[in-house]
């Protein structure tokens, strides 16, 4: 995919993450990442954090009960023998595990079940970010792809804001078993005052326990190094699973699972084609990728289990030696075994939490890189509606427009007011920046060069919200939603019931409704209720076309709206446009140049530049014109298709 630049939207999202990601951070930008990540993931599950401690406090503390009562009970055994004392030593072991086994047990299902929640809001959050950026950033495929990759990153392998509270825990686990086990096990440090050869004197000598130490860290240090090669390569090899996981979504759950390329499918065998395709591009390279991540990280595993056996081994030799040269009581010797193998544990256990948030903190970066995606549009603060009139007039002042990557402007030194009350056709040729000049009329671009004013000011100066609201469009891409028809009309969940049929009526679509059998309740499609209604692309139009005049807004935008309607439902358009627009400002967008007859003037672009405008009377007298060009071309069309019929 080509970086895109320019002055407007120009955001190289997946670029610029992908560098960030390849940069090697210190440790102090790792912990300030997810000190930044803590007040996020507050806001999405205010009291997940908190949980997770309490339940990794009650986890951690769980083993520390046995060693603890074990020794005592051992030490009772050979010194004592006091039943009783035994007895009570038994049942607090007992009760005690079992009141934090319950207890973590508790915090975990209550962090567990807030996980689902903490995913959604997470997304949703995202959804927002989407909808609130600059819509030309939002558009670019950069951006769309770096969000894609943050929720792919929570969704199939949990990283990013989803796993900083396990993060978190992780490391104060970690470091309240190394302090609950430094505590316990402090009396394998004890030397001896006796004079004892061999290794009964080494190990009770600062020298041997110097080495002792030296060792466990040593195993330490492997074992770090060994996760951490590990973790890194499935690190690496994750990030490139984007691409295969593209691939498969589009093929396996997007093409073949949609009912209308089912028939291309089926008419053209298609079936083996893609599969083939999907087999070769995704399936087989995504198996080898994850054979080779295990193959490594089985491999970094072997070397792990093998250091703490040793590990395991060199403390029993360690402790045993000291209490055969008389230094530590056979209950210590319980007490310290136990803390020393816990210890080491929690070692590991540390530097599997550093890395974890090491490995992370990329992940994170992604999220906050998307996150902190500037929206330079959304600015001014003066109302447009605020004397009440509802009159507005806008004006394109050589306005140029050019997308980030592209050497030539979309429009170009556009110069054209759009009166109010005034209804104005927009035609030419597919590319002439038509529905460019709509998105900047509404806000959704802004001009590379020139401006835009309404009622004499520049429209950056108005709230963006309240100049949004100034307009109802109708775009070629529309989309309705699987609700219930009458909250499609009014984008709510509530709605004026006596409005929606009227905009039904003035659209052509009412008949149609009235003979679903819940009518303004009946759901369309079937995505959420089997007894939703499939509708024909035409029937779609004029819904979307009643929710744009449902809206009541100032100006009305048509971008080809009959596209899909048949001859006599585009000819009841073309004669209802009047009653359709009312007093408001129209905009009507259409290759079909009949339809220019019924407004009031007509703007004809190419190329990005508009190269005509006034009546259509007028410019059918221009013979020079692109527009008597393009309408005798029509005018041909037709006339061949009627002496054919």
């Amino acid at each position: 995919m080509r970086m895109r630049e320019g002055r407007v939207g120009s955001y190289p999202a997946s670029q610029r993450g992908q560098n960030e990601k390849n940069k090697s951070t210190g440790v102090r930008d790792d912990f300030r990442q997810l000190r930044r990540a803590v007040p996020v993931l507050r806001q999405l599950s205010p009291h997940i954090l908190l949980l997770c401690l309490a339940r990794t406090a009650a986890a951690t503390f769980l083993p520390y009960i046995p060693i603890y009562m074990s020794a005592r009970i051992v030490t009772e055994l050979t010194g004592g023998r006091d039943f009783r004392v035994m007895l009570r030593d038994a049942l607090i072991t007992v009760s005690a595990s079992l009141v934090l086994w319950f207890l973590r047990e508790l915090l975990n299902r209550l962090t567990m079940v807030r996980q689902p929640v903490l995913r959604v809001n997470h997304e949703m959050l995202l959804n927002e970010k989407a909808h609130s950026m600059d819509f030309l950033r939002a558009e670019d495929p950069d951006v769309a792809s770096l969000k894609e990759r943050v929720i792919e990153n929570t969704q199939m392998f949990g990283f990013g804001l989803s796993r900083v509270h396990w993060d978190i825990a992780n490391l104060f686990g970690s470091l309240l078993s190394i302090a609950t086990a430094l505590s316990l096990g402090a009396e394998i440090f004890r030397m001896s005052k006796q004079t004892q050869d061999g290794l009964l004197g080494l190990v009770n000598r600062p020298l041997g326990i110097v080495l002792f130490a030296a060792a466990l860290l040593l195993g330490v240090g492997i074992t770090f190094v060994s996760r951490r090669i590990g973790q890194g390569t499935f690190y690496k090899r994750t990030s490139k699973l984007g691409e295969f996981n593209s691939y498969r979504a589009y093929y396996q759950e997007q093409y073949m699972e949609d009912n209308k390329a089912a028939k291309d499918i089926r008419i053209f065998g298609q079936k083996d084609f893609i599969l083939r395709e999907l087999r070769e591009n995704a399936i087989d390279p995504l198996w080898e990728l994850r054979r080779k991540t295990m193959n490594v990280e089985v491999g970094m595993q072997a070397v792990v289990r093998a250091w703490s056996v040793m590990m395991n081994g060199l403390v029993y030799a360690f402790v045993g030696l000291k209490a055969f040269a008389g230094v530590l009581p056979i209950g210590s010797v319980v007490r310290c075994c136990g803390a020393v193998y816990q210890l080491l544990n929690a070692v590991n256990g540390l530097s599997g939490a550093v890395l974890g948030i090491r490995e992370n903190t990329a992940y994170l970066k992604l999220f906050f890189e998307y996150m902190d995606i500037p929206s330079e549009m959304q600015s001014g603060e003066k109302s447009i509606l605020a004397d009440g009139n509802m009159q507005i007039e806008i004006e394109f002042h050589e306005v140029c427009f050019r997308y980030p990557g592209t050497e030539k402007d979309a429009v170009h030194k556009l110069s054209l007011k759009f009166r109010a009350g005034e209804h104005l056709a927009v035609v030419g040729k597919n590319g002439s920046g038509k529905t460019t000049m709509i998105k900047l009329l509404c806000r959704l671009y802004e001009p590379t060069s020139g401006c835009i004013t309404a009622n004499g000011v520049d429209i950056r100066e108005y709230s963006y919200a309240e100049y949004l609201a100034l307009f109802s469009v109708v775009f070629q891409d529309f989309r309705l939603l699987a609700f219930p028809l009458g909250q499609n009309v009014a984008a709510s969940m509530d709605y004026d019931e006596k409005a929606v049929w009227e905009a039904l009526a003035l659209s052509g679509a009412k008949e149609r409704v009235q003979e679903f059998p819940q009518q303004l309740e009946n759901a369309l499609y079937k995505q959420f209720d089997e007894d939703g209604i499939d509708i024909s692309g035409g029937e779609e139009q004029k819904i979307a076309i009643a929710r744009a005049l449902y809206k009541d807004a100032p100006f009305v935008i048509l971008d080809e709206p009959t596209a899909a309607l048949d001859p006599i439902s585009e000819y009841e358009i073309y004669t209802r446009f009047d009653a359709i627009a009312g007093g408001k400002s129209a905009i009507y967008i259409s290759h079909r140049l009949s339809s220019c007859r019924f407004c009031d003037r007509i703007a004809v672009f190419h190329e990005g530049a508009l190269v005509q405008h006034g009546k259509h009377e007028k410019l059918l007298e221009d013979a020079d014109g692109l527009y008597h060009s393009l309408w005798n071309a029509q005018a041909q069309y037709y006339n061949l298709k009627e002496t054919q019929a």
